[in-house]
């Protein structure tokens, strides 16, 4: 079977209809007037699990505050571009910080008032560390981790770049190791 030639002009609107549909798979929202950027990021990395979540079936939820972050409890192993961002993150140790009450990415934050960890059989709980920035807002690190219930979830470093409408992109995504075991008595 023998190939014709496409015409120039059938050619050069193919490349231009494939180059769209790459950028709206990779297209970054821009955030609302006014949302702080640790809620921006936040809602970034909020969206990426609703396309990809680490463990599927689970409607999604935001716990009412951040985890405490623990260098060694939650060691990040980040892409060099990512080391001021983590450096700003690890100076945050300790701090707690209340999410919400609105939603963050569409997810409502579950239990404003109180929150009871073991309280995952019918989601996925998604608790966020603070977020770092390097000095220039451009980069940022947090840590996500999942609660489905006893012995379901997950421990994720996640890396973010700055877009140029001022949105997030998850640049980076690495499962954390377990942190070591308490000492037996």
């Amino acid at each position: 079977m023998k190939m014709l030639p496409l015409p120039a002009r059938d050619v050069a609107l193919a490349l231009v209809l494939a180059g769209l549909s790459g950028c709206a798979l990779h297209h970054v929202s821009a955030p609302p007037p006014g949302q702080p950027t640790h809620v921006a990021a936040m809602t970034a990395v909020v969206e990426r699990v609703r396309r990809r979540p680490p463990e599927r079936g689970y409607p999604l939820a935001v716990a009412p505050a951040t985890l405490s972050y623990e260098e060694d409890r939650y060691p990040l192993d980040l892409r060099s571009e990512f080391t001021a961002a983590v450096a700003d993150l690890a100076s945050q140790r300790g701090r707690v910080d209340p999410v919400g009450p609105a939603p963050v990415g569409g997810v409502a934050v579950r239990n404003a008032g109180v929150f009871d960890r073991y309280d995952t059989a019918q989601y996925l709980l998604l608790r966020f560390s603070p977020v770092g920035f390097n000095a220039d807002s451009t980069r940022a690190a947090l840590v996500l981790v999942t609660d489905c219930g006893p012995g379901c979830g997950s421990r994720l470093g996640v890396g973010l770049r700055r877009a140029a409408n001022r949105g997030w992109r998850v640049a980076q995504v690495t499962r954390l190791r377990e942190p070591p075991a308490a000492p037996e008595p």
